[in-house]
């Protein structure tokens, strides 16, 4: 039987997935808060398999402070993410 396209199988435990999206998510995230990117082009450029899983990753760098976000967070202004410094 064929997967739908774009289906993924995956042997890897919840947190093992969700650990691998953080760290996708952080070395593809912008630097600036110019440079910031929303939601779905983060997505990509990580590569992350599961939608969902990424946007639990999203909101647990965000909640750890790691990263930020600026927007309005509408169809016309999406939030977008970039690093946060540690100085």
């Amino acid at each position: 039987m064929d997967r739908p396209r774009g289906a993924r199988h995956s042997a890897r435990s919840p947190a093992v997935s969700f650990k691998v999206a953080k760290d996708a998510l952080l070395k593809a995230m912008p630097e600036s808060k110019a440079s910031a990117m929303p939601m779905a082009e983060l997505f990509e450029a990580a590569v992350l398999g599961s939608r969902t899983t990424g946007q639990k990753a999203l909101r647990g760098l965000l909640s750890e402070g790691k990263i930020q976000g600026t927007g309005k967070g509408g169809k016309k202004a999406p939030f977008r993410y970039f690093r946060t410094c540690l100085g």
